[in-house]
Parts: C-alpha cells; structure tokens; sequence
C-alpha cells in the first residue's frame, strides 16, 4: 500500500489476525482510523498476532483518533459516524477510503449502508443561512408569546390517532378518515391540511416544521381563514412568522441541534421543555415525535409514504402542488421532484422510489420508533400506506384494524391535551440590542481564526490549517454556542470542498492556484455571513421563490 497524502478517514471492515491494521497503521499516514468488526472473537485473536500498543498510541493524540465499532447493528453504528464525523470535521471524513477486510452478512450489510449514504453526508450539515432565519424566527416567536411544547402523556388512554401526511395513499384512505373523525384524534402534517380541507376534513392539530417563506403560501392557498379557525398549529421554534400568524392557537416545539434553541435556553431559564427528537427532515417525522410525545399509544399513519410507487407519484391526487403545478403551467413543482431516486423495500411487498429525503426521513422514523417512548409509554403504530417500509411500524390495511370505540366527550380530550401539553411560559420581551450585547460581540471576535491565509505551501500545511479553523469552531461551541451553531454547516461544507479539491493535488502549480480559487470562494462564505450578523441579523425571511406569489392567489 502506498500514497502520498495524507488520508482524512480510513474505514476497515473486519479486524482479522489484525496484520493489515498493523501495516496501515506503520505505513500511512491516516488521521483518523475506524474499524467495524462484527465478530468480537477476531480482536481477541489478533491480540495474540499483532502488538496494539504502537497502534493505539499513535491513535491516542489530538491530531489522530481510532474508533471501533465492535458488534454494532449496521443502522446504529452508522448514525455514530454522524457524531464522528461532527468531531473530525467534514473535510476528514469527505477524503474517505475503505479497506474491506471481510464480508459477512453484517459487515456488508454495514459496508451497503456506508457506502449508499456516503454521497449523503454532506447532505445534513446545515448552513448559516438556514440557521439565521430560524434564531430571527425564534427570536420573533418569543415575543409573540406562544406556549411551548411540554412533553406528557395523560394517566386514562387516549383514541387513536390518525397521523396524516400529503403521499399518494391519502387518496384510499379519505373515507377511513371520514368515517373515524369521531373517535379518533386526527393530526395534518405540512401540505396535507390543505387536501383534507378539499374533502371537508377538518383536524384537530396540525403539524408544520419548515422555517421558510414558502410554505405559508401553500397553506394560504390550499386553505381559508375560516377553514384554519379552531386548529391548534404545532410547530418547532424556527417556524416562519408568515406561518404562525396563520393560526389563532400555536404551540412552539424546542427543535434540538438549533440555534433558535439556544435563545430560548438562555431566555428561559430552567423551563423543563424536552427537545422534539427525529423531528425532521419532513414534517410528518415532526408529526410523529409529537404524537408519540402526548402519550398517544395506537398511531396510525396515512398519507405517510416516504417512497411512491412510480417516480412521478409524489403526492396525494389531492394536493396544492398539483393544482399549483398546473395553474403556473409546471413553474411551481414541489420540492425533490427532481432528486434522483432509488428503490426501498415496499410495506406491502415489493418495492418503491424514494429520493436521499425520503430514506432519510425513513431513517430517522425508525430511529425514532427504536428508542423508549418519550413519556414511557407502550405504543403500536401501524404504516396504512402503500409505500414504504418502515420498520418500527406495523404493516397493516385498514379494513384489518380492530373497531374504534365511541368518544364521549372528543372536545373535552382535546383541550385535557391542551393543557397538558401546551405550556405558558413567562412573557418575554427581547430587544436587539440585548441581542448586540449577549451574542454578537463574541460573534465577531470568532472571525479572524476562521480566516484562511493566502498561501500555503502544501497539503500537510492545508490540512493543518483546516483541522486550526475547525477546532476554533468547536472550541466556540463551549463559550460562544450560538456562534459556533450558526456557522458550524457553512464552515464545514467549505473546509469540505476545500479538502475535496485539493487534498489530492499532486502538481505543485496547479496545487497554488486552485487554493487561491478555493480560497476566494470560502473568504465570501465567512463575509456574506459576517456581513449579515452585522447588518440584519433579526429580519425574518420574506423572500419568495419566483412565481409562487403569482400563483398563490385565489384564481
């Protein structure tokens, strides 16, 4: 084995006699090295084959770290190596090179894993931009005074509850949810309020997530002010003003791994409110951790597809999107029509398309439905759909389900919800320049340690400069949390590209002038952002994507 280069991260599938592990480990020059062993019995060999203390010393010191995953479900290991890469930066782990030792069922069912969401994992990282608008909508929530999400479940059982999304199987299951809006509780997530007020469909909560302008639209355009009145809207702290004003009742969730959390973290202090995990990337990911967080006990998820059976079915016959699309004569498509595709088990057989946010968002809601509930109760979810599998949840048909029983008192159990889980807390009044003081001084003296200098002289020089810059941001996350949050996706995803394009260079000139390219495209990066915090950085976002006002209005 031979290379030049420094290599950012190295995966080793199966630890062996460890002979291999030594020769990498004597010979190149890896930063960080991770190892995924399914047979725990192999470490134990290869302590009697190789000396692990030359190895585990060099990997012992800041600038180099060894991980193992011994044993590991393939899924588990591979949301770890989110936080891993979180800690070594994406400018490590983008430079990544596999060394298959082994390949049984779980090593490469691992190695399938890894290598199918490689291409995704810059995908995640968030960026300056999105984080601003959500601490200035944040920021806007507070003082509008809405309650907060209170995690709680009541002590009497609750009806089942029928979580519904925007996908194609909404269209079967009109008349299911007709039927049981009587005795069952029936939550809306994103786009889908606006096809369950085309069947006059009325739900009792509604789940929004986004934080930008465009979905106020949508709703304004698939609904009315009347049809709203009444609907409790549930959302995360970063919702976009233009949304909440939609609704006469809001209740703001704590989004985890936000900066709006941050503020109201520091606002209020000691408030008791849990973050709504696995709440994203699609609204109906939020619309689960909700319900699963107000105790509900038998979910039911219609119109929740993650995956359709033709890549053109992207939503409910039902929805605003098609009768946009058609209205603006296909300037408006919804969001990820044109992602690229892949085939994922089907929850009935078979299988079905889904794009890199559809099989996150499956991801996740396992994730979600593999861990205790979050108020300790026993649950039963059960995936209607004829889309995708979700392990976790209960394939079944509808005509399957046991009856529902008569409520006899449904507006008493809704506002007993209320109150349990919409939460008051003490008015707050937050002015900019509380803000100036409390956030933006420390904001700005991060600045010159995020700088890039204007030459280097090579890759090992570049790569040291990479892990200063990215190790000040960590650093920052201790005294300085919202700096570092708001800043950490757009630093990384530069570091990244930078690494990506130069680490591998081996011609010296070519090396110089593509850095002092980089170098121009990463300096607007840190100024486009430093400039914005220093100019407008409470504005909420207004911006509307061309045609959408256009087509918004009521024809």
């Amino acid at each position: 084995i031979s290379i030049d280069a420094p290599i950012g991260f190295m995966m080793v599938t199966g630890i062996g006699l460890g002979y291999h592990i030594e020769k990498i480990s004597r010979e190149l020059d890896v930063k960080y090295l991770c190892i995924f062993e399914s047979q725990v019995d192999s470490l134990y060999a290869s302590l009697h084959t190789i000396d692990w203390v030359p190895i585990l010393e060099k990997y012992s010191t800041k600038e180099r770290q060894i991980y193992m995953y011994l044993d590991f479900e393939p899924a588990i290991a591979m949301r770890d190596l989110g936080n891993v890469r979180h800690t070594v930066g994406y400018h490590n782990f983008i430079t990544s090179f596999i060394y298959p030792h082994l390949s049984d069922p779980q090593t490469q069912a691992f190695l399938d894993l890894y290598s199918g969401t490689y291409g995704e994992q810059g995908q995640m990282l968030g960026f300056f931009d999105d984080e601003q608008i959500g601490f200035a909508h944040t920021f806007h929530n507070i003082n509008a005074g809405y309650a907060f999400f209170s995690h709680g479940a009541a002590t009497e059982s609750l009806p089942p509850v029928l979580l519904v999304g925007n996908g194609p199987s909404l269209d079967s299951h009109v008349n299911f949810i007709r039927q049981h809006q009587a005795d069952s509780i029936i939550i809306s997530c994103g786009t889908a309020l606006s096809s369950l007020a085309k069947v006059g469909i009325k739900p009792d909560f509604h789940v929004e997530m986004e934080r930008c302008s465009i979905q106020p639209y949508y709703t304004e355009a698939g609904t009315s002010d009347e049809y709203r009145r009444g609907i409790p809207l549930l959302t995360l702290n970063p919702a976009s003003p233009n949304m909440t004003a939609l609704f006469d009742e809001v209740c703001l969730a704590v989004k985890p791994n936000d900066a709006g959390s941050i503020l109201i973290d520091d606002t209020f202090k000691n408030h008791g409110l849990s973050r709504l995990e696995s709440c994203n990337p699609t609204v109906t990911n939020a619309g689960l951790s909700f319900v699963l967080s107000m105790g509900f006990t038998e979910v039911l998820l219609i119109g929740v597809d993650l995956g359709q059976k033709t890549a053109a079915s992207h939503h409910s016959s039902l929805s605003v999107y098609h009768d946009l699309e058609k209205r603006s004569k296909g300037k408006i498509r919804p969001g990820g029509a044109e992602l690229e595709q892949s085939l994922i088990p089907g929850n009935f057989g078979g299988e079905v398309y889904a794009n890199w946010i559809l099989r996150r968002s499956r991801s996740d809601m396992e994730h979600l439905l593999s861990l205790p509930n979050p108020v300790g109760r026993e649950h039963a979810v059960y995936n209607l759909n004829d889309g995708a599998l979700i392990n976790g949840a209960i394939p079944t048909r509808y005509s399957d389900l046991n009856a529902f029983r008569p409520l006899a008192d449904k507006p008493a159990i809704i506002s007993a919800i209320k109150n349990r889980n919409f939460k008051s807390l003490e008015s707050a009044t937050l002015s900019a320049k509380v803000f100036d003081d409390q956030y933006l001084q420390s904001f700005r003296a991060l600045r010159k340690s995020l700088m890039l200098p204007k030459k280097i002289n090579g890759v090992d020089e570049l790569r040291d400069t990479l892990n200063r810059i990215y190790g000040a941001l960590n650093e920052a996350s201790s005294h300085s949390p919202l700096s570092s949050r708001l800043l950490q996706g757009t630093i990384a995803t530069g570091l990244g590209i930078i690494a990506w394009n130069l680490f591998y260079m081996g011609d010296k000139h070519f090396f110089k002038k593509h850095y002092e390219t980089n170098r121009r495209f990463y300096m607007q990066l840190i100024k486009g952002a430093f400039d914005k915090m220093a100019t407008d950085p409470l504005s909420p976002d207004n911006s509307v994507p061309p045609h959408v006002e256009e087509f918004t209005q009521s024809p």
